[in-house]
């Protein structure tokens, strides 16, 4: 899981560095922020799941879950 991670944050990267070379700022910006919306109910079920309190984070990850399909196939098309 390591290597394609570093893969992914290598490639987001430059993907990000290009959008700002190529003046398109606001466009990789909103990617950025749509892609990362659902990231802090991932790690928050994560600290809760690893504090053993499993509702709690069980119920993030059913937020996570929302937020990210929402993001990804509805907001992120438009």
């Amino acid at each position: 899981d390591f290597k394609e991670q570093i893969i992914h944050h290598l490639a987001t990267l430059v993907l990000l560095s290009f959008s700002w070379c190529a003046n398109f700022i606001r466009i990789g910006t909103l990617v950025m922020l749509v892609h990362d919306a659902s990231d802090v109910f991932l790690e928050s079920a994560k600290l809760f799941n690893y504090a053993k309190w499993e509702k709690t984070s069980k119920g993030l990850f059913v937020v996570f879950a929302i937020v990210f399909m929402v993001t990804r196939l509805i907001i992120f098309p438009f």
